[in-house]
């Protein structure tokens, strides 16, 4: 902008150094320092306060996705983790239930069909296909 046109708006003042003097002492605001220390404090505040102390359904965790809460909700309450709740239609979980390790799950033994009778076995062993046991 030209001179000329801040004189316009108003923007361009000529005050004697004793007017900026007494506006400085007129001014109860903060200083820049002291806006600029508050302002890095509540920057740091919101930082800290920023993730949600409680995940839900709705609330995921950063590295989850919905479906895949409410399946590991569903295995975390089964498992009896602290800090798992559900209230409601909401599945609710703490940071700290959502760091925690489920438990492996034990794998069903496979089982050989029980053989109807001693011919069954012969069968089996000459290649003739025999209908299993229920």
């Amino acid at each position: 902008m030209s001179t000329k046109s801040l004189r316009r708006t108003g923007s361009l003042r000529q005050e004697s150094p004793s007017a900026a003097e007494e506006h400085q002492e007129r001014s109860t605001g903060p200083t820049r320092a002291q806006a600029f220390e508050a302002f890095c404090t509540l920057l740091a505040f919101a930082t800290l306060r920023g993730a949600p102390q409680i995940f839900t359904q709705d609330a995921l965790p950063p590295d989850a996705k919905r479906d895949g809460f409410m399946r590991w909700h569903r295995a975390a309450r089964k498992a009896g983790i602290p800090g798992v709740r559900c209230k409601g239609k909401t599945l609710a979980c703490t940071p700290e239930a959502w760091r925690a390790e489920l438990p492996k799950a034990r794998k069903l033994a496979l089982v050989e069909p029980i053989a109807l009778s001693v011919g069954d076995e012969l069968d089996r062993a000459l290649g003739i296909k025999v209908r299993r046991a229920p």
